[in-house]
């Protein structure tokens, strides 16, 4: 929490203050797919991830008529040093279900993403992850703005859900199985 969520409020209240007093700024927060959904291997990373988008969600709704722009971004898994030493200890059920789901971007790609839903005035910044940006971020939005139009999410809210149900499934029984493996050994 130190770092992943007090480090964005420290941030924050660095800048927001000149922000506010010159009624204008924008606030460009990045959490991690893992703020929207998560696995096994993230219980100590995860929570903080979803810290940082209740309170941009909080601040995109309280700096309303200031000014002041909230941005979030939630990218997925970057091919950075980072992320290959990651790759180094992570459980094995970890990497199965991140081979199952997931792609690994390169950070120009995302921040190419980023830079341009900043640009468009954007609450949810786009991500390389269709899977991520149209189906997970949507259904996944509660009180914040759509990702999608409203009409193409009202079209897709039946399918939402069962994509997630099916998903989650396969990600639980993909975790058994590695676990199954592990006691047999």
């Amino acid at each position: 929490m130190s770092i992943n969520y007090f480090g964005v409020i420290h941030s924050i209240k660095a800048v927001l203050p000149s922000m506010l007093q010159r009624h204008q700024g924008h606030i460009a927060i990045v959490s991690s797919s893992l703020g929207l959904l998560s696995f096994t291997g993230y219980s100590a990373y995860a929570p903080t991830k979803y810290a940082v988008r209740g309170l941009a969600d909080t601040l995109r709704n309280e700096l309303q008529g200031t000014g002041v722009h909230v941005s979030i971004g939630f990218p997925a898994d970057m091919d950075t040093p980072c992320y290959k030493g990651e790759e180094l200890i992570k459980p094995k059920e970890c990497k199965a279900v991140s081979a199952a789901f997931g792609s690994v971007y390169k950070p120009e790609q995302v921040a190419r993403g980023f830079v341009h839903g900043i640009e468009q005035g954007r609450y949810h910044l786009p991500s390389p992850d269709i899977g991520q940006d149209w189906f997970i971020m949507d259904g996944t939005a509660s009180w914040s703005p759509r990702r999608l139009p409203l009409l193409l999410s009202c079209m897709l809210a039946p399918i939402v859900p069962l994509a997630m149900f099916v998903c989650t499934k396969k990600a639980d029984r993909i975790v058994r199985a590695e676990r199954l493996k592990s006691q047999k050994l």
